[in-house]
């Protein structure tokens, strides 16, 4: 059996950690007079130097952001989360809006040094908890730059991809290029019965990874429901380390489980880091091919041989990217639709022409197995009560090796 089937849906919304790639702080607005700001939870892995008024992360808890933070990083948080949160009021009943982002520095009241030489993203992200939103903090080198041009490059291959095969390979071969630490890339493209086939994919080294996965199709347990459904309402997705060491989130009085559903930082369940090992995989990034809110399929990237983490320049960059390749897949599928469409109304203008179904049948078979994308048909004429009678008087066209049998 496969071990992610185990995973349940709270066990992965309230999963209650994060990787050891950021730092998270889940704030409560409380209206009234005046709006308070309070830190209800935090991870961990968040260092008392971090902030300008603390010398102990319990410290934090409960406390407003303007009690812990300098002046000026407090007037930039305040005002990203009262305009995220004003935001989503306004936009409750209609377009969900998931997170939004800012850089700055945090410095030291004393010094005015930036700690480490290193700036901070924040991304505020939607939680379902009343009243709560979760902050996001990321580490960024100052001269760290977004590669617009690259972009560039890119959605133009994305344009000129003249099939849908040809869009997801140029898209993964590009993300291949971008993601260096990677070993292996893929293509996954789900089936009607939610079973997953490899139809692309990338070794950047046979020796180090010595088994591929083109054209594998796997089980729809491979893949949960709840993570299906994350990936749909969630995006992106990337583990950094399967072997990492995860920061727990800390509360004081506050007493709910924090819903980590949206946070780009959220732990793995046990079982699927435990799936990935299996495999060998040391890093992994999903990228959700979403087609009318559906999930159409995923590029897959795994290391094989060290942890990575894609930027969040490179992560944004990347999202809006596979929302081109689903734009332009989608697409593809729709022309393809109308001209199997018009091409099986043309074939149906015949029908008439036959005395019997079964001669039509005969005659237009191959252009109907071809449309229909299938090897067999099976017509049946008649009341059927038993199955045994049923099959005996199946007239059978195509591939009839793989035909049912009463057995």
């Amino acid at each position: 059996m496969n071990i992610n089937t185990h995973i349940r849906d709270e066990s992965i919304r309230e999963i209650g950690s994060i990787q050891n790639i950021g730092y998270l702080l889940a704030v409560r607005i409380i209206t009234g007079v005046t709006t308070r700001l309070q830190i209800v939870s935090c991870s961990s892995n968040i260092n008392a130097k971090f902030f300008s008024n603390v010398t102990d992360i319990n410290d934090v808890l409960d406390k407003d952001v303007n009690e812990v933070f300098d002046c000026n990083t407090a007037a930039i948080l305040s005002n990203l989360i009262l305009r995220f949160q004003a935001k989503l009021s306004a936009h409750k009943d209609g377009f969900n809006i998931v997170k939004q982002f800012t850089k700055f520095n945090i410095s030291e009241t004393s010094t005015n040094i930036v700690l480490d030489n290193l700036a901070f993203t924040c991304a505020i992200v939607d939680c379902s908890n009343e009243g709560v939103l979760l902050l996001e903090f990321e580490e960024v080198m100052l001269d760290e730059k977004s590669s617009i041009l690259q972009s560039g490059e890119i959605l133009s291959r994305i344009r000129a991809a003249g099939d849908i095969a040809a869009v997801t390979g140029t898209f993964l071969d590009a993300i291949m290029d971008i993601m260096k630490d990677f070993d292996r890339g893929m293509v996954y493209r789900f089936e009607p019965d939610c079973s997953g086939n490899v139809i692309h994919e990338i070794i950047r080294d046979p020796a180090v990874v010595p088994h591929s996965y083109l054209n594998l199709r796997f089980p729809e347990s491979d893949i949960p429901p709840i993570m299906r459904r994350l990936y749909v309402k969630c995006g992106m997705r990337f583990i950094y380390d399967v072997n990492g060491q995860d920061s727990k989130i800390i509360s004081k009085s506050y007493s709910e489980r924090i819903d980590l559903s949206m946070s780009s930082f959220r732990s793995s369940h046990p079982c699927h880091l435990q799936y990935l090992a299996n495999m060998g995989v040391v890093a992994s990034l999903s990228i959700p091919i979403i087609i009318d809110d559906r999930l159409w399929g995923i590029y897959a990237l795994h290391s094989h041989s060290k942890p990575s983490k894609p930027t969040i320049e490179q992560r944004i960059m990347l999202e809006m990217l596979a929302s081109m390749s689903s734009f332009r897949i989608n697409i593809f599928e729709v022309d393809s639709y109308t001209c199997v469409k018009n091409e099986l109304a043309m074939i149906m203008k015949f029908l008439h022409t036959f005395n019997h179904v079964s001669e039509f049948l005969s005659n237009h078979v191959d252009s109907l197995l071809h449309l229909l994308g299938c090897h067999f048909i099976g017509f049946i004429e008649g009341d059927h009560s038993l199955v045994g009678q049923l099959y005996d008087d199946m007239i059978m066209f195509g591939d009839t090796t793989i035909a049912p049998t009463r057995y």
